[in-house]
Formats: C-alpha cells, structure tokens, sequence
C-alpha cells in the first residue's frame, strides 16, 4: 500500500478532519456490548471497595509477595538518593525497614538503584556507579546558581574528559545481607555516541532500566541507547550472556516473571497485541502465547502472575482484568466505579480471602507521593440495592471527565455515574482507508430500542446537532435558567451559540481552541475574504514564486475551503447545493495544483528531501520570508501568541482574514468533549451538577498549584478566560517551592534556532483585539452529520487522489447528500 505525505493523517485529517470534526480511535475495535442495563448490580459488578492502607511510608513504587505471610515493599528515596526496602505482613500493620549496604562511596560518586524481587524470594538490585573523579560539580538546585554564566560546554567536555561510569547488580536476602555481589561487564558494546547534553552527561547514551530476576543470581535487564530499549540476559557472574531475541513481537511492551521457570512478555507484533511465554532458563519461547486486539485494554496494560483461572491480570488505565489460557479477559475491578479516579496499578497482590492490595498512582497527583496502597474488596450486593446509577455514554474515551465522576460519586451517598465507553466501536478501516465511526451509529441504535443513557459526552458536535433536531436532548437553557451557581452570563457566548440548535441549548463544552488564517496586511489587506477573493488574491499574489499556503498541492488547498462545505448545506430546509456554479468553480480552481506526493518510504532520500522542501511552506517563518501568502494559526491558550505576534513576526503587520466564507470572519474553534442530557432521563438535576461541576472559576490559589487553564484550551467560563488574556500581558511565573511567585522573560528561538530572544507581553489593544476576535468565532469544526460526513469524506477524497473529476465530485456530493437529508427529514 502506498503511503503519501498526505494520506490520512495529513491528506484527509487537515483537509477533511476541519470539515467532518472526526477524532475516533485508530484502532481496530473488536466491540463487546456495553452493559446498558439499569440494573445497579450489573452495571457495578467491577465496583470495589476501596479502602487506603496507611502505611507511613513513601517512595514505594513496587510490591511482591514471598511467602503466605510476607510481602515486600520496594521504592526509591528521590530526595536522598537511597534506594529503600520494607518487609511487611499481610495486614500491612507491621512494617519494617531492611537495611542493607553496596558500599562505601565517594563523595563525588553518585549512585543511583532500582529493584525487584526474585520468585525464590532473593532481592535484586541494581546500581549505577558515576564516578566523577576530581571534577567540581555546581549545586545546580541552588538559588544562588547562575545558569547565563556557567561554561556548560566546558563542564561537559570535563565530564566526558574524566567521569568513570560502572554497574554492579546484588543479590541480597530478606535480612539486607548481600549474597552475591557481581560487576556488569560488557554493556560498552551497547553504548553509542551522543551529541546532545544528555548523552554527554552520562558518557553514552546507554542506560540500564529495568531488572526482571531469574533466580539463581541471573537476570534480565534493558538497556536504553540510542536505537531504543535492549532486552540483555546476564549470567550468575554478572557478564551479558546474550540479547533477548523475540522474533514474533516487532517491540517488547512488558516482561514479567509468573513463576520459576517462565516469563511472559508482551509486545507488538503483525496481527496485534501478543504475549509470548519464554522459557527463563533457554530464554526461548515455551510455543504458547496469547494473543490480542489493540484495542483490548487486558493486552495493553502492566502484567502480573495470575492465581486461580487467571493466567495472567493485567492493569490498565481502567481497571483490573484477569486473562484466562484462552486469551479471553474479564474486567474484575473498575477504577473509576471502585472510586479510584484517574490512574494506573503499579503494583498487585492477591489476598486468600478474595481481596487485592494495590499500589496505585493516581494522574490527578491528590496524594504526594503519588501512590498509594489501598486494599479493595468486593462490594456485597446488598451495598448497590437501593443505589440510583446514572449512565454517560461516551463517545470519544472517558479520561477527560474520569476524575470529575469519581468526585462526584465519592461526595454522594445512594446515587452513582457509570461512564459506557461507546468509543470501543469506532474503528480503521485499512482496506478502505477510512474511520468508521461505529460510536455514533451504536448510540442511535440504543437510543431507539430504548437503551438511551442518561448522558452523553464526546466531541461529536456533528451528531449532537443532528440527534438534537429530534428532540432528543434536554434544552440546557432551562436548567441554566433556575440554577443559582451558574447563569447563562457566566459563559462565553459563542459557546452558547455553537452548542444551539433553533435557540435550545443542546450541548455545553467548557472549553475551546481556536483556528484562523493569517496574512501579511501589506500582501493581502482584508478581515475576511470570500472563495472568489481567494483565488484572484492568489493570482494576483506579490511574487510568482510565493505559494499560496504550505506546499501548494490539492490536499493543503482543500483545507481553506472548509467553510464551503458549511454553507453549501442548510439543514433547517433539508437542502444542499453542491451542484452549484461557484463550487464546481473552486474544485476547478483546485484542478490546478497537483496532489501530494506519493512514497513507499518515509526514509528514502527523495521522500526526506520532500519533507524538507515542505517545511519551508509552513508556519509563522515562511509567512514571515514570504515564502506564502497565508499560514494557518492555532489557539490553544492566548499565552501562545505572545511569542507568535511579539516574537517570530515582530514588526509585520498582520491581518487575522480567516478561511475563505461568504459569511462571518471565518475562524473556527474546536469544542473540548461536551456534554448533553438526555430527555428521557429521570436524573436530569443531577446530571446537570455533575456538568456544572466543571464549570469551575480558577483561583490564585489554583494558580500556584499550576492549573492557569483549562486542560483543553481556553475556558468557556468568561471569568476564566479573562484572565487567561489578563495573563499575557505581563510576564509568566511560577510559585518555587517555598510559595514565592518567581518570573520569567517570554522567549523563542531565531529562524536558525540558535539565538534566544525575549519577548515582550501582549499590550491592551492586542488584547482587546483578540478577545473581540475569539468571541465572535461560533463556526464549530466538525458540524456536519456523521452520514454526511462519510460521504464527503468519501467523495472528496477520491477527488484528491484524481480518482474523479471536480465536476463529477460535486455531483456526486449533490445527489447523495441529498437524499440523505431527505431521508433525516
């Protein structure tokens, strides 16, 4: 199959992705039915009881059991640079600390170590010596450094001049005692010559990583160089006895220990997920092995030793699955329903009694170690009979609102939200080379059989609009109306605008990113510019030479023509217009550039020089060389333009003219994952605090802790995002560790990329600019119905790769659009 430059991810995504709004998962999906029962048993059959295990102990990153009665306990004191070891029973009611010693070192010898334990109960551990010799070493965490004056380059040049690096693994028993103490020789095979300031300050590029114990003094380690992660085998001597070699797994993801005679290790390979049993003797593989969809999460997580029909359980990011010899999984624990929020296992043992003890790291970083142990139990089904479970169906992965359901169900008592990840029915078509957007088809089905949820969340505007025009959703302005927290005012009002349908509020999202066009005034002087003004500016550029935007192929021109496809469609009249004169005008204009390129290769020569060529057609530099005429600009967060507008095109006179439209400025925004409520709910005002919750004014106090923003984009709270244009125009800080609000200079590096330069904030009239510009975008990138968009997708795409005409393309659009907007009204 070939692959150009354009194809999919950049061909069709820039093109079409601002058309159709698509952002589904890559994977191929083998979907299991969610569960959309409403009965609270079955529903919360993964749900926990999560009880925090005080331990009064920090830095553990990993536990084992040894024996019935003892389990150990293994982290890593960062801030001492000491490896620590801690024995405990069953209850975790007594835990004590095992001493042990690698020798005496220098003062000027760092070492650094990490562990694990062995399946006869041996504790290994590994350590890297740096030896820095006579070498004096700058306190670089010191206030009193001076980063702009220190010779780094001499200091490196010193250190590669004189530092010694060595490794050496022990093997220690339960008492801390060293039973074997062995040098790792030959690694300097695997070492390779670095550049950059890293590889420098550690002599090669070749670190050790993880260890997987053996038994017997042998063990497994990987080595980090510049060509990846190395699997190497080491003898009881500590010499490297051979590279791991797994010829069915392109990468390795895992290996774990499962008993004394066998390593399960997990990877890639051609047809998916795969895990491959290895002998720990030969390091061969045994011939049995398990395999996966990559979209199955049991096959994507951190692996453990299995008990009971489990051959393996697996971790992922939501919750504890057991892995049977068949390759089928069950999901055992649910994070979020066990009240665990957002993160992932680290660690599992299993308990006689049917319980786990995990070591969990929670992303949302409440705890300051960031793990925790907690002992989960099975919640009796007699604790979920009277509880009320609210259904989210989630089209687009659940990890932006994770953390906000599992607050919510921790602060009420008899009512819970179940998140149904519909997501796991989209999937990549690769013969057709087309997404299928199975979520949204799989919600319609549940909403007419009458399984509809009490929620939905996702980032398919398109579908909200089109499910909305039945009367499907709640009009959210009616519970703005009547609630005393959050008033239809308090939000940014082309939010409100982008999320209606007919005037009802159908949909909210609390945040947004913005995109536009811009262009040099003295090349092209307007606010805005229509179809026919894009393409007589184009031929009336300044320089024959100069590009129009990026490389000038079919597939960057289509991406300015996305307002079009908006305007060519009136949804409240079921009409379309794709035989109209003026659009067959401009896929005729289009018929004048050539498609992208195409290579079998990304690394052969001509396709590297192509590459090249390209990134002289984009961004901020090749409008400022006047290298085009137009580049797109991104807004994430408005502290983003104060390098764009103040730094790289200081001095230009920029004119933000958007995409080409007959109507409004023509900027677009990106709407984070929204929110709608379903009418046949019967938990509509509880539905809407959960929504509301996210609503959430930032204060200073959220700003020392490092929230200045929404996680996507700007805030749809009008509080939030003016202070979020408050902040460019003064300089950015930090709070240090001591709560002192520390500054810095805004910077960016010159077109060589060698030079730093300051930058000063925005001034107030850049400001009320870009408040009045962002306000007045209500355009929404993906506002199309998902069986339109499939069409257009289809059609243009075929027109792209000059597969069909511009005059066939849009008749083609014409009479198939058609009916389908027939068929919907």
């Amino acid at each position: 199959m070939k692959k150009t430059v354009f194809k999919r991810a950049a061909a069709i995504a820039s093109a079409l992705a601002l058309v159709t709004g698509s952002a589904v998962s890559c994977s191929g999906k083998k979907a299991s039915n969610p569960t959309k029962s409403n009965d609270a048993k079955q529903l919360m059959s993964g749900s926990y009881r999560a009880v925090e295990m005080d331990t009064d102990i920090g830095y553990v990153d990993s536990m084992y059991r040894v024996d019935e009665n003892t389990i150990l306990l293994l982290g890593y004191d960062y801030e001492n640079k000491e490896q620590k070891i801690y024995k405990a029973d069953n209850d975790f009611a007594n835990i004590e600390e095992i001493e042990f010693n690698v020798g005496e070192t220098a003062d000027n010898v760092d070492v650094s170590m990490n562990s694990a334990v062995s399946s006869d109960g041996d504790i290994y551990v590994m350590a890297a010596f740096t030896d820095y010799a006579d070498i004096e070493r700058p306190d670089f965490d010191s206030p009193d450094f001076d980063y702009e004056t220190f010779d780094f380059e001499k200091y490196q040049a010193e250190i590669e001049e004189k530092a010694k690096y060595s490794n050496k693994l022990y093997v220690l028993d339960l008492d801390g005692k060293v039973k074997l103490e062995k040098e790792i020789t030959g690694l300097d095979e695997y070492a390779e010559e670095s550049d950059d300031y890293y590889g420098k300050m550690n002599g090669s590029t070749v670190q050790v990583g993880n260890i997987i114990p053996c038994g017997g003094g042998k063990a497994i380690i990987s080595v980090y160089t510049g060509m990846g992660e190395t699997y190497l085998s080491l003898d009881a001597d500590g010499n490297i006895k051979e590279k791991l070699d797994m010829p069915d797994l392109s990468y390795v993801y895992a290996m774990t220990q499962i008993d004394e005679k066998t390593l399960a290790v997990s990877g890639a390979s051609d047809n998916g997920m795969k895990i491959v049993f290895t002998d720990i003797e030969t390091l061969k593989p045994t011939g049995e092995e398990l395999k996966g969809d990559y979209s199955n999460e049991a096959f994507n997580g951190t692996f453990f030793a299995g008990s009971g029909d489990y051959k393996l359980y697996s971790s992922g990011s939501k919750g504890l699955y057991g892995i049977k010899a068949d390759g089928s999984s069950d999901e055992i624990v649910n994070w979020l329903d066990s009240d665990l929020g957002d993160g992932y296992v680290r660690s599992l043992i299993t308990m006689d009694n049917g319980d786990y003890v995990v070591l969990y790291y929670d992303y949302s970083g409440s705890k300051s170690s960031g793990s925790t142990f907690y002992r989960l139990t099975q919640r009796d089904a007699s604790e979920l009979e009277n509880t009320k479970v609210i259904t989210i169906a989630s089209l687009s992965g659940d990890w932006q609102i994770r953390d906000q359901v599992s607050k919510f169900n921790k602060s009420h008592d008899g009512v819970r939200f179940k998140i149904v990840d519909y997501s796991q029915y989209d999937r990549y078509d690769e013969e057709k080379e087309t997404y299928v957007q199975g979520a949204a088809s799989e919600l319609k089905k549940d909403i007419i059989s009458g399984n509809a949820p009490d929620m939905v969340f996702g980032n398919d505007n398109a579908l909200t609009k089109s499910l909305g025009r039945k009367g499907v959703f709640v009009d959210l302005y009616e519970l703005l109306d009547k609630d005393s927290d959050l008033k239809k005012e308090d939000i940014m009002p082309n939010i409100l605008k982008a999320c209606e349908v007919n005037g009802k509020l159908l949909s909210i999202a609390d945040s947004f990113t913005l995109e536009t066009v811009i262009a040099k005034k003295k090349n092209l002087d307007k606010d805005r510019w229509s179809a026919d003004e894009l393409i007589e500016a184009y031929n009336n550029r300044p320089d024959k030479d100069m590009h129009l935007y990026g490389m000038d192929t079919r597939d960057s021109v289509m991406e300015l023509l996305v307002y079009t496809f908006y305007s060519l469609i009136d949804f409240e009249k079921s009409e379309c217009h794709f035989d109209d004169p003026e659009f067959k005008k401009l896929l005729g204009f289009m018929d004048s550039f050539e498609p992208g390129q195409e290579f079998d290769n990304y690394e052969d020569p001509e396709a590297q020089a192509y590459y090249e060529e390209m990134d002289k057609y984009y961004g901020n530099t090749a409008l400022k060389n006047d290298k085009v005429l137009i580049t797109s600009l991104y807004i994430y967060e408005p502290q983003e333009l104060v390098t764009t507008l103040n730094g790289e095109l200081k001095g230009e006179d920029i004119k933000f003219v958007g995409y080409p439209s007959d109507e409004g400025q023509g900027s677009m925004m990106s709407l984070s994952s929204s929110f709608s409520i379903l009418e046949t709910s019967e938990n509509k005002d509880l539905c809407w605090e959960l929504i509301k919750g996210n609503f959430k004014e930032l204060t200073d106090e959220d700003e020392k802790e490092g929230y200045y923003h929404n996680s996507f984009g700007m805030s749809a709270l009008k509080k939030n995002f003016e202070r979020q244009l408050k902040m460019c125009m003064s300089k950015p800080y930090y709070y240090d560790e001591n709560g002192k609000k520390q500054e810095y200079d805004y910077t960016y590096y010159d077109d060589k990329g060698e030079n730093e330069i300051k930058v000063d904030p925005l001034s107030q009239e850049q400001i009320d600019f870009l408040s009045d510009y962002i306000t007045n975008t209500t355009k929404v990138i993906g506002a199309l119905d998902p069986d339109i968009e499939s069409i257009v997708e289809e059609e243009i795409t075929a027109y792209i790769k000059g597969e069909k005409t511009a005059e066939e393309a849009a008749n083609l659009l014409q009479s198939r659009i058609s009916l389908i907007l027939s068929e919907q009204s």
